[in-house]
């Protein structure tokens, strides 16, 4: 703040500096003068729409939200709330913008019985009616798993090792032909 130090007669006046520190926020991450948060909303307000208060704001303010039914938002996808971002330097009239991640929170296990299954399987829009049918077919299950380990578990060695060691004190196997 330029001129506003401690004013004495027949002195210079001094500016004031101050130095602002950005900390962490609980929900919010700020990009200039846009924020994000994530968001996670049940399966039935993702599906069907909400009307609801879904961010308290850095102000304290709640931020109403209203998603019509029949608009799906889908796991990870981002919508934005135009102008309810951080002041614009030296323009604090205008806003950046608020970007929300969804994420979509399932249905435990053991929630349903079969008959309910079948009454939610007669509303959702209908199966893929085109089967894959290749001539060679494996059942397999799924199971848990995450990306923290995709890529740990390593092969040592080459696929043919058991191979070579069968030859040893052979002599070479058969070579290229050299022109």
């Amino acid at each position: 703040m330029k001129g506003e130090a401690d004013q004495q007669p027949g002195v210079e006046t001094g500016d004031v500096v101050l130095v602002l520190q950005q900390k962490p926020h609980s929900l919010f991450e700020r990009n200039g003068a846009d924020l994000s948060c994530k968001i996670t909303i049940p399966l039935v307000e993702a599906l069907c729409g909400f009307s609801k208060v879904l961010i308290t704001h850095l102000d304290g303010r709640g931020v109403h939200i209203q998603q019509p039914a029949g608009s799906v938002i889908k796991p990870g996808q981002v919508k934005k709330i135009i102008g309810e971002g951080m002041p614009h330097y030296k323009r604090p009239i205008d806003k950046g913008d608020l970007n929300i991640t969804f994420e979509v929170e399932f249905a435990k296990d053991g929630w349903a019985t079969t008959a309910s299954l079948k009454s939610l399987e007669a509303l959702l829009p209908n199966r893929s009616s085109v089967p894959m049918e290749p001539e060679l077919v494996d059942h397999c299950t799924l199971a848990d798993g995450d990306m923290e380990n995709y890529g740990a578990q390593t092969h040592s060695g080459n696929a043919y090792d058991s191979d070579d060691e069968d030859d040893e004190g052979q002599g070479p196997g058969v070579q290229c032909a050299q022109s």
